[in-house]
């Protein structure tokens, strides 16, 4: 078995080449989130005009899109892409935290969806309440991996069984879930039996700088990246 790739667009330290993890009261957002979604386009349809296709994604920030000033943007800024492309791009509203008033997120899914029919809903791991969001029926639904769970058994044993509760939830409604952040191979062995869909790791995938077209990725390519220390443990 195996998975088809796909490149997200994301600003990047200069310094380590790892994703930024941006302050999430930083009033940035928007601008970032906006020339993420222009440089998404271009890089579709400079793939396109190579014969190349592949999915990409967007993450857009919950706080952008919580403004109506910033998501009246955001669509205006979508609404002169070619249709053609809204198809093959991945819209993630991203750092959405538990309590998060439910009929924002409608509401933003009711102005997106007409120029992003593909959304994905970035939660917390540590939600209560996915069954709200579920209704929602988004694409799929994401959540980063906390960083050191990989090293913290106790830690690693609550996320991992919190994702597979939020796994048979999701496929009981049809949608998808995903996963990021600082992932080792058995982590991501682990995730794919469990049943997610989409695997995220700079760790495992190294950051690229340009769109590529799609490409097969076995599954059993995994299993030689994890040490046998980790393999007895897992």
């Amino acid at each position: 078995s195996g998975a088809l790739s796909a490149f997200f667009i994301t600003p990047v330290d200069p310094a380590t080449g790892i994703p930024l993890d941006w302050d999430r009261s930083s009033n940035r957002h928007a601008d970032m989130d906006e020339r993420k979604l222009k440089a998404s386009e271009v890089a579709m349809r400079t793939l396109w005009a190579t014969g190349g296709r592949a999915v990409i994604g967007v993450a857009v920030h919950v706080s952008t899109l919580g403004s109506q000033q910033n998501l009246t943007r955001i669509v205006q800024t979508m609404s002169g892409f070619d249709r053609r492309s809204a198809r093959y791009r991945l819209l993630r509203v991203s750092c959405i935290e538990p309590g998060y008033p439910r009929i924002y997120l409608e509401d933003m899914m009711r102005a997106l969806r007409p120029h992003a029919p593909n959304i994905a809903l970035g939660l917390d791991w540590q939600d209560a309440d996915l069954a709200s969001a579920l209704k929602f029926q988004p694409t799929a639904i994401g959540f980063t991996i906390p960083p050191r769970t990989h090293d913290q058994p106790a830690l690693r044993a609550e996320v991992h069984a919190r994702l597979a509760a939020a796994v048979e939830q999701a496929r009981s409604n049809g949608v998808s879930v995903g996963v990021e952040g600082d992932i080792h191979a058995d982590q991501a062995m682990q995730f794919v039996q469990m049943g997610v869909s989409f695997i995220c790791s700079p760790r495992i995938w190294p950051v690229r700088s340009m769109l590529t077209s799609a490409e097969l990725w076995p599954v059993s390519r995994l299993a030689p990246m994890i040490p046998a220390t980790d393999t007895d443990a897992a």
